[in-house]
């Protein structure tokens, strides 16, 4: 009896201090998600420091030369982006006079609807059955109706507020209220704020880096020193094989995005859609997210090409870009993954949605190679082998 409570006991422990942990990187999102960041991005530089050491490169010149590479790749993603929001801004006053019509219309829609159910709600007085009380008009000794005539007592003065004047009114205090510069101050306000938080998590996340890389020879001799031999030759083997697995993945992710961000600008062009560039890099950007990042690349064209074009335009954008992202965002990727990663799909999936809503972006970014890297730690023991064993494809 004591053995099958005290692994019980070990089992509930541990069950107790994963939640605590994952309440803990939930709370403190705003440090461990430029530290996660900044280990992928490590563990993808790092095969490159090694190899350029063993071509003979002095350490200092193997380590500045990976963190210039490191920021070229971020410079061209920039680059790609700024140059979609160059195009965007070149035409944006084409469109400007368009998207207003629709602002306006989508404004006036709505008024209609409040007063609709405004009209709704006082005509419900009206359909409720009669009290028991007595008619005021029977109680006076007329049996007529009541006189409403603007000269009869109990009639609303002539220059009280009607129905359709409270109505109209509301309709144009709506209208200042969206004139209102407060509006626009508090819309700035919530992009200067989003843009300070942005600008805060890539300090941290290139500060991360740029330690990570200096330091991660130090801690390879540290753990070669002090863990007995097996253990220390174990732990480093394991760091090299997350980083040789996540290596290949981002090769194999980052191809499939190109492939498809390519085929979208293609598509787009041929059709006579506005901004084939924008939305091939936005394919291409998306598509690092698997699965639900080829879904959401089909909305915004979609919308735009209905918005700008006609119904022959949208349902030639809809069909063809559901196409492009179904054939190799659904069956092509997850494929390929899985023979890279052996992993489940349905579990590469899980993982994805899972930190994505611990973390957002960055965590659906972040989802499968955190799977993959337990894959491989619990791989490696035999107490966890059973858990990798649940894993594998």
């Amino acid at each position: 009896m004591d053995v099958p409570t005290s692994r019980t006991v070990r089992i509930g422990w541990v069950v107790f201090l994963c939640v605590v942990v994952l309440i803990l990187l939930r709370l403190v999102s705003a440090v461990f998600v430029p530290l996660a960041l900044a280990l992928f991005t490590i563990a993808l530089a790092w095969p490159l420091q090694c190899r350029l050491e063993k071509w003979r490169f002095p350490r200092p010149l193997a380590y500045v030369f990976t963190l210039l590479s490191v920021l070229v790749v971020v410079g061209i993603f920039a680059g790609l982006i700024y140059a979609c929001a160059r195009n965007v801004a070149e035409k944006a006053p084409d469109y400007r006079e368009r998207f207003s019509e629709l602002h306006q219309e989508a404004k006036r829609w709505m008024a209609v609807q409040r007063r609709k159910a405004a009209l709704d709600l006082d005509d419900e007085p009206e359909a409720a059955p009669a009290s028991d009380e007595p008619d005021p008009s029977q109680a006076s000794g007329g049996g007529g109706a009541l006189d409403t005539s603007p000269g009869a007592a109990g009639a609303p003065p002539a220059g009280a507020p009607g129905e359709s004047t409270a109505s109209s009114s509301s309709g144009n205090g709506g209208g200042n209220n969206n004139s209102d510069p407060s509006g626009l101050m508090d819309f700035a306000g919530k992009v200067l704020a989003f843009a300070y938080g942005l600008v805060g998590q890539l300090a941290l996340l290139i500060t991360f880096t740029i330690l990570g890389l200096i330091e991660i020879h130090r801690f390879t001799e540290k753990l070669e020193r002090r863990l007995p031999s097996p253990a220390g030759i174990t732990v480093r083997d394991i760091c090299s094989e997350i980083a040789s697995k996540l290596q290949r993945y981002m090769m194999l992710r980052t191809l499939i995005s190109a492939t498809t961000g390519v085929l979208v600008w293609l598509f787009t062009w041929l059709i006579g859609l506005e901004f084939p560039l924008v939305w091939g890099v936005l394919s291409f950007l998306l598509n690092y997210i698997p699965t639900l990042g080829s879904i959401v690349a089909v909305i915004p064209p979609t919308l735009f090409a209905g918005i700008t074009g006609d119904a022959s335009l949208f349902l030639t954008t809809l069909a063809g870009l559901t196409v492009i992202q179904f054939t190799i965002g659904n069956l092509l990727d997850p494929r390929l993954e899985g023979r890279v990663l052996r992993l489940s799909p349905l579990l590469l999936f899980l993982s994805m949605v899972f930190w994505g809503w611990m973390w957002g972006i960055p965590g659906a970014l972040l989802g499968i190679p955190i799977l993959s890297a337990i894959f491989i730690v619990c791989r490696r023991f035999d107490a966890t082998r059973p858990i990798a064993d649940v894993l594998e494809k």
